[in-house]
C-alpha cells in the first residue's frame, strides 16, 4: 500500500470495522480461508498499525509468489533485503546500500520483476546510470538474465545516462543539440580553465589567498592533469605516491604531509630550508648525514615529520620495521 493511499483505506476500513462487528460470523461464512486470514488481520479492533500489517502480509505473499523468480534473476538467489527492495513500491522509494551490496543486482531484478508480475511494460520502465559503461551494464544484464529466466521481452527498456536522457528530451522536443566544442578539444578547455583561472585571481587579493588555501590541503594540479581521463577508484596506490610532490616555494618534497606542512610555513612567512643539514653542538650517529625535514632559519629549531600513524604503521609501499 502507498502512502498516498492509506487516508482512503483507513477510512474505509474504519467503516468496514463497524459492518464486521455487526456480522462478524455471517461474514466469516462468506469468506475463504485466506480471505478470513487477511480481513481478521485488518479489521481486528486491537491492531493498531494496520498500514504496517498489510504491507507485511503483502510482502510476505509476494516472497512465497515469486520465490523461484527471486532464486533466479541474478546469478545467485538475491538476499531477504535485495527481494524487499524489489518488492517494495511505495510513492518514492530509497534505497541505501553500501559498496559491494548489489545494487546494480537489485535494479535488473526490479526491471524484470515489474514486467514479470504484469505492473508495467519495458517501455514503461526508465533506468538511469551515471555513466556510459553503468548503462551499457546494465543493459547487457537485463538482456542476459531475461534469456535466463526465459522470459519473452520484445521491447527495450528505456536505460539512459543522465545526459543522454536529457539530450534524447531535447531532440523529441525538436530542438537543436549540440556537444559544446571543449568535448572535441580537451586541450581548449584547459586554456580555457587557465584563462577564467587567471582573470579570477587577479580579480582580487583575497581570490589569490583562497586559490592558495585549496591548492595547499587539497589539489596537486599536476596528478589532476596526468590522471584527468582516468577513474581514480582505479588508480593504484603506488601510482599516487610516486606523484611529483612540489611545495608553493616550488621544493621537491617526499610526501604530501611534509608538502602541507612546507605550505604551511609559507603562506604564514616562516622562514624555512627543506631538508638542511642537522648542526648543533651534540654529535649525532645513525650512519649518514642527518637532515631533519624543516630548519627553521636563524634559529636551533628543527622540524622532523614521521610518516606513521599512532601504532607505528607506514602507508603500504614503504617497509613498516625498517622505517621504525
Amino acid at each position: 500500500m502507498k502512502d498516498s493511499q492509506t487516508e482512503e483505506f483507513l477510512l474505509k476500513r474504519n467503516i468496514l470495522v463497524k459492518v464486521f462487528q455487526n456480522g462478524e460470523k455471517y461474514l466469516l461464512d462468506l469468506l475463504t480461508q485466506d480471505e478470513r486470514y487477511f480481513y481478521l488481520e485488518i479489521l481486528k479492533p486491537e491492531h493498531i498499525d494496520y498500514v504496517k500489517r498489510i504491507r507485511t502480509i503483502c510482502e510476505d505473499a509476494l516472497n512465497v509468489k515469486y520465490k523461484e523468480f527471486f532464486e533466479n534473476a541474478e546469478n545467485y538467489p538475491l538476499t531477504v533485503e535485495q527481494r524487499l527492495a524489489v518488492i517494495r513500491n511505495n510513492d518514492y522509494n530509497l534505497i541505501l546500500a553500501a559498496a559491494g551490496t548489489g545494487k546494480t543486482s537489485v535494479i535488473v531484478a526490479k526491471a524484470l520483476y515489474l514486467v514479470v508480475s504484469k505492473q508495467a511494460q519495458p517501455k514503461d520502465i526508465l533506468i538511469l546510470a551515471y555513466n556510459k559503461n553503468a548503462a551499457e551494464e546494465l543493459r547487457q544484464r537485463i538482456k542476459e538474465r531475461a534469456e535466463k529466466i526465459e522470459l519473452d521481452v520484445t521491447e527495450d527498456f528505456n536505460i539512459f545516462t543522465f545526459h543522454a536522457l536529457g539530450r534524447s528530451i531535447i531532440q523529441n522536443s525538436k530542438e537543436r543539440t549540440y556537444l559544446t566544442k571543449f568535448e572535441e578539444d580537451p586541450k581548449a578547455l584547459l586554456r580555457w580553465v587557465d584563462m577564467w583561472l587567471y582573470s579570477y585571481l587577479i580579480s582580487d587579493p583575497q581570490a589569490l589567498k583562497l586559490f592558495l588555501r585549496l591548492f595547499m590541503t587539497h589539489i596537486s594540479f599536476d596528478s589532476v592533469i596526468k590522471r584527468h581521463s582516468q577513474d581514480l577508484v582505479e588508480t593504484k596506490e603506488k601510482e599516487i605516491f610516486d606523484e611529483e610532490l612540489r611545495t608553493l616555494n616550488n621544493e621537491l618534497v617526499k610526501s604530501k604531509e611534509e608538502q602541507f606542512i612546507a605550505n604551511w610555513l609559507f603562506l604564514h612567512s616562516v622562514p624555512y630550508k627543506y631538508e638542511d643539514n642537522y648542526v648543533v653542538k651534540q654529535r649525532v650517529e645513525v650512519g649518514f648525514d642527518y637532515r631533519p625535514d624543516f630548519h627553521i632559519l636563524n634559529t636551533n629549531i628543527y622540524l622532523e615529520h614521521f610518516g606513521i600513524d599512532r601504532e607505528g604503521n607506514t602507508r603500504s609501499d614503504i617497509d613498516k620495521e625498517t622505517y621504525n
